[in-house]
């Protein structure tokens, strides 16, 4: 199990809280919303309400999941509930030959 991290200058309740988080099932629900969505991919907010949870919790999930090549930034946006526009990300699926194509 891979924890949340900390900061060394963040507050013990801080550190706590973060060993207490489950980051790699956290990234699992995360890339299988992402997944189930398709080629038409998910905003942040949009990941987090189809696997109802926080934005505060999903949102940390994507840098990792695109740092391992399983998740792609695309360039569309779709607007979020403040108006603004939010990144679409969309997943990089495996092919018959067991290599990544764009979900």
């Amino acid at each position: 199990m891979t924890h949340g991290a900390w900061r060394r200058v963040d507050p013990p309740t801080s550190q706590t809280a973060a060993e207490s988080v489950d980051a790699t099932q956290l990234e699992t629900i995360c890339l299988g919303a992402i997944t189930r969505s398709g080629a038409r991919g998910l905003t942040s907010e949009e990941a987090a309400a189809a696997v109802g949870m926080e934005l505060a919790s999903i949102t940390p999930r994507f840098a990792p999941l695109e740092a391992k090549g399983l998740i792609l930034r695309t360039d569309r946006r779709r607007p979020g509930k403040s108006g603004r526009g939010r990144i679409v990300w969309v997943a990089r699926l495996p092919n018959a030959q067991g290599a990544l194509f764009d979900g």
